[in-house]
């Protein structure tokens, strides 16, 4: 299983994830425009979502470790080597972040307006949750690439 990953992440990891992130999306997004009551849609849609962004994220990973020992030559790989930039990552990760705490924030504040009873915002937090999850995710994503590049003695932005 490991040499699977390591030589061939993509049908393993890469396609289904993004499938998986691409069906979630669409979902997520519809559900939300929409409105309404279908909670259980939009929990589906994020939970495709964000497993298809952890394959996609997994499947980087271990191409980027193929790379950095040497045994992936891989083209697709060259440009992601070529183009990482831990910056730009970061700043990706921190605005996925910074927007799903701005949107917990202001169901928080709603709810404590209602006095901490019934609120109907449970969408809104849904999508808190997913932003939050996903900003992580990138954060600690470029991050780690960044660590297995240092390894390789790539550097950012070369």
């Amino acid at each position: 299983m490991r040499f699977m990953m390591l030589y061939r992440p993509g049908p393993f990891l890469l396609v289904p994830g993004l499938v998986a992130l691409l069906l979630g999306l669409i979902l997520a997004v519809v559900v939300y425009i929409e409105g309404g009551s279908r909670m259980h849609s939009l929990i589906l849609g994020g939970l495709l979502l964000i497993i298809g962004y952890q394959m996609l994220l997994a499947g980087m990973h271990f191409r980027a470790f193929g790379a950095a020992w040497g045994l992936s030559r891989s083209s697709g790989m060259k440009k992601l080597i070529s183009y990482h930039s831990l910056e730009k990552e970061l700043l990706i990760g921190l605005a996925l972040l910074a927007a799903g705490i701005v949107i917990g924030l202001v169901v928080l504040m709603r709810w404590r307006g209602a006095g901490f009873g019934a609120l109907d915002a449970a969408q809104n937090a849904m999508v808190a949750m997913i932003l939050t999850i996903l900003g992580i995710q990138t954060i600690f994503s470029g991050m780690f690439i960044s660590l297995l590049l240092l390894y390789n003695g790539h550097q950012d932005g070369e």
